[in-house]
């Protein structure tokens, strides 16, 4: 097992020359650094100023160099269910070909296609290696329990599918406050002007059988 430090201007380049360009060749690269820039996504990242350790495994192939290992770091975040702030870890797998620019595989590549290239045949940068990676290995909404392992604290306010809580969501825009009392007063008037129930109610007409008997009734008094 050989460890190998950066010894180039940026942090994430590799110095290729102990692995040479033969087939075949192995050279394993251990390495602990402090990343200036945070890595990862929107809601959850490795900070910036946090130590990143990669291990990784260098092959030299026909068409470059085939990079195989594991980046690992602490990661933080925000719950998207509750909003708190979260910490954990990342290990996001590494398997990338980087090529030779006089290789088959460079020569043939599209404007899509993605593909790492060896601009340098002696050395291998590998930052946008690892911000792919670890973006990948994030998840893309993390939570209480993705992440630290426990549910939502019972204490939170938790927040609606909206981002409101339930109390803020009760809650009247002052914007619209004088909409509001309109909408009172006009319910107020309609409710003035509706007629009631006796006004719309018919009077009783008796039956002629109803009628007969009250009459008959009348003469026999």
């Amino acid at each position: 097992m050989t460890t190998q430090a950066f010894e180039n201007q940026s942090k994430f380049v590799l110095d290729l020359r102990p692995l040479g360009r033969a087939a075949g060749n192995h050279h394993h690269v251990e390495h602990v650094f402090l990343i200036d820039e945070p890595i990862g996504l929107d809601l959850i990242s490795i900070p910036a100023g946090s130590p990143v350790s990669i291990d990784v495994e260098l092959e030299a192939v026909s068409e470059g160099v085939l990079v195989t290992g594991l980046i690992t770091g602490p990661t933080e975040g925000q719950c998207v269910n509750c909003l708190s702030e979260i910490h954990g870890s990342v290990e996001a797998s590494l398997t990338e070909l980087f090529v030779y620019p006089d290789s088959e595989t460079a020569v043939t590549i599209q404007d899509d296609d993605e593909v790492y290239l060896l601009d340098d045949p002696t050395e291998l940068d590998l930052e946008q290696a690892i911000i792919d990676a670890v973006g990948l290995a994030l998840p893309f909404a993390p939570s209480c329990s993705s992440v630290e392992g426990h549910p939502c604290p019972e204490d939170v306010d938790m927040p609606e599918v909206d981002g409101v809580s339930g109390e803020e969501n009760n809650l009247i825009d002052p914007r619209w406050a004088d909409l509001e009392k309109f909408q009172n007063l006009a319910f107020l008037n309609d409710a003035a002007t509706e007629p009631t129930a006796s006004d719309t109610e018919e009077p009783d007409v008796p039956s002629g059988d109803e009628s007969a008997t009250a009459s008959g009734e009348k003469k026999e008094g």
